[in-house]
């Protein structure tokens, strides 16, 4: 009685404490960001934006009380969204998260225990994300391509299936593609295949983002490959609201459209595409596979490509077509990437430059080639390696002379460096030299490392009597020294307007840091716009 009695008063206590009262959609929200993020990893440069969660931090929880016990349980939001990675572990996940919406990251190996939770939620899975390897010696996992086949995917709505080396059973070599899901799919929005060496046969209406990557190049008995062009237009044919489309480390050589194959459309015009991505690495004719795809797969112009890197240098304008890009972003932080942009649409590349000799063909190329000839915007986040390079080549600026806005990234990874400094970076921009005369905006962050903007404010007054510059941007590191930041804010003096914001320099693409500076992008007549096309960033 006495226990009983000490029940009843903790949980009348219970009951009046501020927390509890709380109504339990947001104490479940306050609870899920316990939870850590898993992002489902994708090849560069698709993009594949789910993610799936840890759930370790939820149980402590169950420990405090019964209400937090019973709410957390009660929730099969908290647990359906998990990475199953060997039986023990997710069985807890499949229990608590039946009767809901499912999201599931099948981790290493399919077992037959996951099989069986995975048919009986069958109408539960809404996103099914499968890696799965095979090392040699092992059994091959046959169960996982039974329920792939057998599998009817009723509320299936993003799926990824990443086969790593295993290989396919031979009665699924019969023809180029293979039905999927039971042949039904048709909520499918988002399908991922990596590894697999055949197409789907299905038909998906919704679908608005596919991925095919390291699709295996076998040739059967008469010397012709698993699947070729034709089979991959007439897949695509069946997907009209396609937005994006990845085909990453394909092999394009040996695929091209069959003469005799006139019952199968030629090509496919994919009107809402908006990214595209054509990596055709390791091809010993890159530009030739570029436009074979380009022929068979129509994108139109408002459509942000990317292609793999090019060699050599000169090829660049092959690519870009005929289109006057007023836009440019070298940006060599993470990956060495070049993007083009005009009114509708953007081309992006990994930049093929390594060496003096490729930076000397680059600077030939900016300044012959018609195409650049319209760059009015240039982002630019180079490392030191590459300003020493292009230290014995005409100052950068130089190359575009109609540039009206200008982001310039010091990376605070390389600081302090005597190639990152302001002295360095900014004395091209000088009046006395006249580059860049029409410059109107200037973007430039500070790294806590700089001791002084003497030469911002040298380069800012040499400029305001023949080409001065109206808008300037800065964004700051916190740990920017007071004295520095007081004379930044001394620039109004200068120019007809200062906008200033705290920003962290990110590691992979550098240059977005002035995405996070409030009102950078406010002022209509500002040479600067934001707007690049984003990639994946957790490649692979």
């Amino acid at each position: 009685m006495f226990r009983d009695g000490i029940r009843i008063s903790d949980a009348l206590r219970n009951t009046v404490v501020p927390i509890n009262r709380l109504p339990p959609e947001i104490l479940t929200d306050i609870f899920s960001m316990l939870r850590d993020e898993l992002p489902v990893v994708a090849y560069f440069p698709a993009r594949w934006p789910f993610k799936v969660y840890r759930t370790e931090s939820l149980e402590p929880l169950l420990a405090v009380c019964r209400c937090w016990r019973d709410l957390v349980l009660g929730t099969p939001s908290l647990w359906n969204r998990f990475q199953a990675v060997h039986d023990r572990g997710s069985t807890k996940h499949f229990n608590r998260s039946f009767g809901s919406p499912v999201a599931i990251d099948i981790v290493s190996c399919y077992t037959r225990k996951m099989d069986a939770w995975c048919r009986q939620l069958e109408g539960q899975i809404r996103e099914l994300h499968i890696h799965v390897k095979w090392n040699r010696g092992e059994e091959v996992p046959g169960s996982i391509f039974d329920f792939l086949l057998a599998f009817s995917a009723p509320e299936l709505v993003h799926c990824k299936i990443n086969f790593l080396n295993v290989p396919f059973p031979l009665s699924l070599w019969d023809s180029p593609s293979v039905p999927l899901f039971a042949g039904h799919g048709n909520k499918l929005r988002s399908l991922y295949l990596a590894g697999t060496p055949l197409l789907p046969a299905n038909t998906f209406p919704l679908l608005t983002r596919f991925a095919l990557c390291h699709a295996p190049y076998v040739y059967f008995e008469d010397n012709k490959p698993n699947w070729n062009l034709d089979d991959l237009v007439k897949f695509l044919s069946g997907s009209p609201r396609l937005e994006e489309l990845y085909l990453c480390c394909i092999t394009i050589q040996g695929r091209a459209p069959l003469s005799d194959n006139a019952h199968l459309p030629q090509s496919v015009k994919l009107h809402q595409l908006r990214y595209f991505a054509i990596d055709a690495y390791g091809e010993p004719a890159i530009i030739p596979a570029i436009r074979m795809v380009d022929s068979a797969i129509i994108s139109p112009p408002s459509c942000h490509r990317f292609y793999t890197p090019i060699h050599p240098v000169e090829s660049i304008p092959m690519l870009l077509g005929d289109r006057a890009y007023r836009r440019l972003r070298i940006d060599f932080s993470g990956r060495k990437l070049l993007q083009f942009a005009d009114d509708q649409g953007s081309v992006s590349m990994c930049a093929p430059v390594r060496s003096e000799s490729d930076w000397s063909q680059l600077h030939t190329l900016f300044q012959t080639s018609p195409v650049f000839e319209a760059i009015e915007e240039l982002w630019l986040a180079l490392g030191p390696t590459e300003y020493e390079i292009i230290r014995s080549l005409p100052p950068l600026f130089s190359w575009f002379p109609k540039v009206r806005g200008l982001s310039i990234t010091l990376n605070p990874f390389f600081a302090p460096h005597q190639c990152l400094t302001l002295e360095y970076v900014l004395s091209p921009l000088h009046a006395d030299t006249l580059m860049c005369p029409l410059l109107d905006t200037l973007c430039i962050n500070l790294p806590g490392s700089v001791t002084s903007v003497d030469q911002l404010e040298y380069m800012l007054s040499a400029r305001s009597r023949r080409h001065p510059v109206r808008r300037l941007v800065v964004g700051y590191d916190p740990r920017l020294d007071l004295p520095v930041l007081a004379d930044v804010f001394a620039f109004e003096r200068l120019v007809d307007e200062l906008v200033i914001g705290e920003v962290m320099v990110p590691a992979s693409l550098a240059s977005d840091w002035l995405l996070d500076v409030h009102n950078a992008f406010d002022d209509e007549r500002s040479a600067i716009k934001e707007g690049w096309p984003r990639w994946s960033e957790n490649p692979m």
